[in-house]
C-alpha cells in the first residue's frame, strides 16, 4: 500500500508542476505573438528509487577557480642551412668562376662618413668598402672598374658617392644600388681630390700635376678648367659656388664657380698645403701644410687666426728627423676641437679656439693617410696608407678598434692544407694568416726586419710557416702561435726571394740573390744540403711530388733541377727569352714541370729528356707567379702587364678565362689543396678569392 500511495503522491505532483508550467508559459505571452507555436513539453526526470538500506553518494564539489592546464606548443627546430660547398674547378665550369671575396680593402686613400652617420667609406686598392656603423662590419665593397680609388666623397643627401681613381677616371655610384651612374676620364695622370657642390650638381676634382677642372655630375662632362695650376686639395663650401683650392707652394685660393673669378688668397708658408676644411657657416678654412703646421683661417678678416704647431714641436723636441707633414686635418662636428693626422707621427687632438693639446693618440701605425669624424663627434677613424683603420674614442681619448692590418703592397700568398686560411706577406716585414671566408686576421707574425718579406709558404702538414724576405734571414714559425722554430740571418749574404718545403714537411729549400741553393732541416735550423751553380737571382724553387728533386727558376732564364739528397745537377733547362720567374712541378708526375717567366711563356718541360715538351706564347706580358690545379689539369697564372689572372688548359695550351679585379700588378697566385678556390695576391694591397659561386639564390 505505502508503494502504491507513494507512486500516486508522486504522479499527483508531477501533474501540478506541468499545470503550473503551462500557466505561467501563457501568463507571460504578449498579445502580439499570441498566435505562436505552444513552447515545447518540458523534460520531467523521473526520480529513480532507492533502496533505504542504501546510502546516497555525496557530490564532490569541483572548484570553480581553477584553471584547466594550457597546451605547451614546442615549435620544430629551423634547419641550419648547410654551408655552401664550392665545387672542384675544372676545364668544364671554368669559365664561370668568379671572386667570392676580397680580404683587406687594399691601400686606402681616403676615408669618410656619410652625412647620416651610419655608413663608412673606404676607398683604395679595392675600390670602395662600405662599413656599418657602430659595429664597423663590411657591409659591401663597390670595385673600381678599372684602377685604384685615390680620392673620394659623399653627396650631401648620402645616396651617391663620386671617387677619382689613377689615370684621372672618376665615377659615380648609387650606394645602396651599388649602380655605377657615371664614369668618366680626363687628361692628367692620376686625381688628387674630388668633392661635391652644395646642390649635386657638380663636382670639382684637382690631378696629379695640379690640374683643376670642374664637371657636370650628371653627364661627366667638363665645365671648367681653372687657370692655375700646381694644385694639391679642394673643398667645395656647404653653401653657394665657392671653391678652396690648396697649392703646392703654401698657397690658398677662393674661386667663385658662378662668376669663374677668384675672391680670395692667403699663403701659409712655402710648403706645399696637404689638406683644406670649410668650417660649418663657410666663415673659416682649417689648412693642413706640408711643414708641420695646422692654420686656421678667418676668410672674413683675412687673418690666421691660430697657428698649431705641435706636431712640428714634438718631432723637433724627439729629434726624430724632418717635420711632420700633415695628410689631414678637420674640425670636430661642433668645431671646438680638431683632429690632425701627421704623415709619420702620432695624430692629435687639440682646442680649435686655444691650440692646446687635448691628446695625443699613441699607438697608430704611419704612414697615416686620412681621418673622419663622425657626425655625433664620438669617434675619429684614422686610416693607414697599408690599409689599417684605427677607430679612436674622441671622449675617452682611447682607442676603440682596429680594422684591417697594415700591407701596402702584398708579395707572397699559399693556402694553408685544410684550403679555408691563407698566409701573406707584403712590404711591412710581417705575415699574416687569414680567414678567407670571413676575412678575419687570424694571427700575425712579426720578426723579420721592416722591408719585403719576398715569400711564406705553408707546410704540408700545416704545422709550420717558412718564410724569407729583403733582410736575408730565413725563418720558420710555428703556424698555431706564431713563435719562432728557427731563424738564420747569417749564411744568405744578400737578399732572399724563394722558399719551397719538402714534400716531408721537415726541409726547406732557399734561394736569392746570386747565392747558391740551401736545404735546411726545418726543426732545428741545420743546413743540410747545398746547391750550387746557381747563376742570377734565384725567382723560383719546388719541391718534386717525390722528394727527389729541386727545381730552381733563375732571372738568367734558366731552369736547373737537383737531386735534393747528393746536390747533384741532373738537369739544365734553357728556353725563355727572359727571366725564369717560377717552376711548379705537375702534381701527380714527378717527371713533369712547368716554368713561367717574360714575354708570357709557359714552358712545358719533360724532365727525362731534357727538354722542352712544349711551350705556350701568351703575349706581350710577363707572369710573376704561378700554380698547377690539384689534379694537375689546370694552370693558373699572373698577368703582370693588365693586373689580371689567366686559367689555362694544361693539355691544350689554352687560356679558359681571365679573370679581372686586382688594380696594381698581380704578384702571386694559388691554388687551394681541395681545387675549389684560387688565391691571387696584389701591389694594391688586395688578396681576391676565386671561386665558383653558388648561384642557387
Amino acid at each position: 500500500m505505502l508503494f502504491r500511495n507513494n507512486l500516486i503522491h508522486q504522479a499527483r505532483l508531477i501533474g501540478l508542476l506541468a499545470a503550473l508550467v503551462g500557466v505561467t508559459a501563457c501568463a507571460q505571452t504578449p498579445p502580439e505573438i499570441a498566435d505562436a507555436p505552444p513552447l515545447p513539453t518540458p523534460i520531467v526526470v523521473v526520480a529513480t528509487y532507492t533502496p533505504e538500506d542504501t546510502a546516497v553518494p555525496t557530490a564532490t564539489a569541483v572548484p570553480t577557480n581553477t584553471p584547466l592546464p594550457t597546451a605547451t606548443f614546442t615549435p620544430l627546430p629551423s634547419p641550419t642551412p648547410e654551408p655552401y660547398q664550392f665545387p672542384v674547378i675544372s676545364a668544364a665550369n671554368a669559365s664561370d668562376i668568379a671572386a667570392v671575396n676580397v680580404v683587406g680593402s687594399g691601400v686606402i686613400s681616403e676615408i669618410a662618413f656619410n652625412p647620416a652617420g651610419d655608413l663608412l667609406a673606404v676607398g683604395g686598392g679595392a675600390g670602395i668598402t662600405i662599413y656599418a656603423y657602430p659595429s664597423f662590419a663590411k657591409r659591401f665593397t663597390i670595385p673600381a672598374p678599372h684602377r685604384s680609388i685615390q680620392a673620394l666623397d659623399w653627396s650631401a643627401d648620402g645616396n651617391y658617392i663620386v671617387a677619382g681613381a689613377d689615370w684621372a677616371d672618376a665615377y659615380i655610384w648609387e650606394v645602396e644600388t651599388q649602380t655605377l651612374l657615371v664614369e668618366t676620364s680626363f687628361d692628367f695622370y692620376s686625381v688628387n681630390t674630388v668633392d661635391w657642390s652644395a646642390d649635386q650638381s657638380m663636382v670639382a676634382m684637382t690631378g696629379w700635376r695640379g690640374q683643376t677642372i670642374i664637371w657636370d655630375a650628371a653627364t661627366g662632362q667638363t665645365l671648367q678648367e681653372l687657370p692655375i695650376y700646381q694644385n694639391t686639395d679642394i673643398a667645395w663650401a656647404h653653401t653657394g659656388t665657392r671653391v678652396a683650392i690648396g697649392g703646392l707652394g703654401g698657397e690658398v685660393f677662393i674661386w667663385d664657380a658662378d662668376t669663374q673669378a677668384f675672391v680670395a688668397s692667403l699663403t701659409v708658408s712655402t710648403e706645399r698645403i696637404t689638406s683644406i676644411h670649410w668650417s660649418a657657416d663657410d666663415s673659416k678654412l682649417i689648412v693642413g701644410n706640408a711643414d708641420g703646421v695646422v692654420y686656421i683661417w678667418d676668410i672674413a678678416s683675412d687673418t690666421v687666426q691660430l697657428t698649431f704647431t705641435g706636431h712640428r714641436d714634438i718631432q723637433t723636441a724627439n729629434e726624430q728627423g724632418p717635420v711632420a707633414w700633415i695628410t689631414a686635418a678637420d674640425w670636430s662636428p661642433n668645431e671646438a676641437v680638431v683632429a690632425s693626422v701627421p704623415r709619420w707621427s702620432d695624430p692629435m687632438l687639440w682646442n680649435a679656439e686655444t691650440g692646446e693639446i687635448i691628446s695625443e693618440f699613441k699607438g697608430t701605425a704611419p704612414p697615416l693617410q686620412s681621418l673622419t669624424w663622425h657626425p655625433n663627434g664620438e669617434h675619429v677613424v684614422m686610416a693607414t696608407t697599408g690599409g689599417q683603420l684605427y677607430v679612436w674614442n674622441a671622449l675617452t681619448k682611447q682607442l676603440d678598434l682596429t680594422i684591417g692590418s697594415p700591407s701596402p703592397e702584398l708579395v707572397s700568398v699559399d693556402w694553408a692544407p685544410d684550403s679555408k686560411r691563407i698566409v701573406t706577406a707584403g712590404e711591412e716585414g710581417h705575415l699574416q694568416s687569414i680567414d678567407t671566408e670571413s676575412g678575419a686576421l687570424e694571427r700575425v707574425f712579426r720578426g723579420h726586419a721592416e722591408t719585403r718579406v719576398t715569400a711564406s709558404r705553408w707546410a704540408p702538414d700545416g704545422s709550420k710557416i717558412a718564410s724569407v724576405g729583403f733582410d736575408a734571414s730565413v725563418r720558420v714559425w710555428d703556424a698555431a702561435t706564431g713563435s719562432t722554430i728557427f731563424i738564420n740571418a747569417e749564411t744568405h749574404a744578400r737578399l732572399v726571394f724563394a722558399v719551397a718545403w719538402a714534400p716531408d714537411s721537415q726541409h726547406i729549400a732557399t734561394g736569392g740573390l746570386h747565392d747558391d741553393v740551401y736545404i735546411w732541416d726545418a726543426t732545428t735550423g741545420e743546413l743540410v744540403n747545398t746547391l750550387y751553380a746557381v747563376f742570377g737571382a734565384v725567382r723560383g724553387l719546388e719541391w718534386s711530388p717525390d722528394g727527389q728533386f729541386v727545381a730552381v727558376a733563375s732571372d738568367d732564364g734558366r731552369v736547373r733541377v737537383f737531386n735534393a739528397d747528393t746536390a747533384e745537377l741532373v738537369n739544365y733547362l734553357y728556353g725563355h727569352g727572359g727571366d725564369a720567374t717560377d717552376v711548379i712541378w705537375q702534381p701527380t708526375a714527378a717527371n713533369q714541370l712547368v716554368s713561367v717567366g717574360d714575354f708570357g711563356r709557359i714552358n712545358f718541360w719533360d724532365r727525362d729528356n731534357d727538354a722542352v715538351e712544349r711551350h705556350v706564347i701568351g703575349g706581350p706580358f710577363g707572369i710573376n707567379a704561378a700554380d698547377w690545379s690539384p689534379d694537375g689539369t689546370l694552370i693558373v697564372a699572373s698577368n703582370s702587364i693588365y693586373n689580371t689572372i689567366d686559367i689555362w688548359d694544361a693539355a691544350t695550351g689554352t687560356i679558359l678565362v681571365t679573370l679581372t679585379g686586382h688594380t696594381a700588378e698581380v704578384n702571386d697566385v694559388a691554388w687551394a689543396p681541395d681545387g675549389t678556390k684560387i688565391i691571387s695576391i696584389s701591389e694594391d694591397g688586395t688578396a681576391y678569392v676565386w671561386a665558383l659561386p653558388d648561384r642557387s639564390e
